[in-house]
């Protein structure tokens, strides 16, 4: 996803902001766990991905839980 993130910012003129919501928040509501899942807010679950500046993923965090780092 972190590379479909990236083409969709460099080739479509689309901001980052609204890439990131098209890769997390509109999947999360399309199956039904936008509730818990898809955007930081408080109430849900603290997952995140992040990114170094050309897009490859540095750190998973699930849960509030770092599951990758590198």
């Amino acid at each position: 996803m972190n590379k479909a993130v990236k083409v969709i910012v460099y080739t479509a003129s689309t901001s980052l902001a609204d890439a990131l919501k098209l890769a997390s928040l509109n999947p999360a509501k399309l199956i039904g766990i936008d509730g818990t899942k898809g955007s930081l807010e408080i109430g849900k679950d603290l997952d995140i991905v992040v990114p170094d500046p050309d897009f490859n993923v540095r750190a998973m965090i699930i849960g509030g839980v770092i599951v990758h780092q590198t």
